[in-house]
């Protein structure tokens, strides 16, 4: 079980560092292995993304919190 926390927390690290708190979702549609940025656009449009989706008053775009997507990946 330690090998997989050491695999959590360096997953959970890469991202902060690499991201930031925020992903856009463009970012996040590669971080998740989607074929396509409009591919992944489909899906949250369908539902299909269990991951809760943001918006940020005076900026462009959508927005998945790193916190929310490291626990979403830990969970598969």
């Amino acid at each position: 079980m330690p090998s997989t926390t050491i695999t959590e927390n360096s997953t959970s690290e890469r991202l902060f560092r690499e991201f930031g708190e925020l992903l856009t979702l463009a970012d996040a549609s590669k971080v998740l292995g989607y074929p396509s940025y409009s591919a992944f656009r489909k899906a949250v449009y369908r539902g299909q993304v269990p991951l809760r989706i943001i918006q940020i008053d005076q900026r462009r775009g959508r927005f998945i919190k790193t916190s929310d997507l490291t626990e979403y990946l830990q969970s598969l």
